[in-house]
């Protein structure tokens, strides 16, 4: 017999002030020239944010491309990295069931469900598989040889795309496992990135401990 506990995921109870945290200081890392980590294992949460954020950025001016008939600043790229990327995206947009009615609505127009269709298919957001593939996409400049420094702000190789600022989904929260664990070596040591915690089932703080010393921010929301 194996006995389960603690399989619910705390809720958030004010999801407008939690967006609202989440979406100040990812501006304020993107403004400055730093990139943002977001560690994430909630699929729910995460649909969410891709969503949130890409409007965020627009309506603040941080992000626009024409696909929005936009043109007073350059894209931030958003990156999903999972070995699984493909199949929770996929999934997701058949999954009518159990969206939400404003999205039910989508489904019978001829519209994704969820914005990330839309967002993959104008380049503001990137479905990756690996760490590599992400490093691949970047300039190699973007982390010179015997530093991990990650915020040059140099151009990318693949089509054009700048390497910094940009926001980086992938898991795990724990900071034990997944891709979380090769890219916070990569962010922690400019100031300027911030690795954003979400998840409040895990102590930030105590995951956090062995990458210290960091000169990134962590911040929990």
């Amino acid at each position: 017999v194996m006995i389960m506990t603690q399989l619910a995921i705390p809720t958030v109870t004010d999801l407008d002030a939690h967006f609202g945290d989440l979406c100040s200081q990812i501006g304020q890392t993107l403004a400055n020239g730093g990139n943002v980590l977001l560690p994430i294992a909630n699929i729910g949460l995460l649909l969410d944010l891709f969503a949130i954020l890409d409007s965020y950025m627009v309506s603040t001016g941080l992000n626009a491309s024409t696909h929005y008939g936009l043109t007073s600043a350059p894209t931030i790229a958003m990156y999903y990295i999972s070995s699984i990327s493909e199949s929770v995206l996929a999934y997701a947009n058949i999954s009518a069931e159990w969206v939400d009615s404003i999205r039910l609505e989508r489904v019978y127009q001829p519209n994704n469900p969820y914005t990330h269709s839309d967002l993959i298919d104008s380049s503001r957001l990137h479905r990756l598989e690996s760490v590599e593939q992400f490093l691949n996409m970047i300039s190699p400049n973007t982390f010179p040889s015997g530093a991990n420094n990650f915020g040059n702000n140099v151009t990318a190789t693949n089509q054009g795309r700048s390497a910094s600022p940009c926001i980086v989904f992938c898991g795990h929260p724990s900071f034990r496992m997944g891709e979380t664990v090769a890219l916070v070596e990569k962010f922690k040591t400019n100031p300027r990135n911030t690795v954003l915690f979400t998840e409040p089932s895990w102590n930030a703080k105590r995951c956090f401990e062995p990458f210290e010393p960091s000169a990134c921010r962590l911040h929990v929301c």
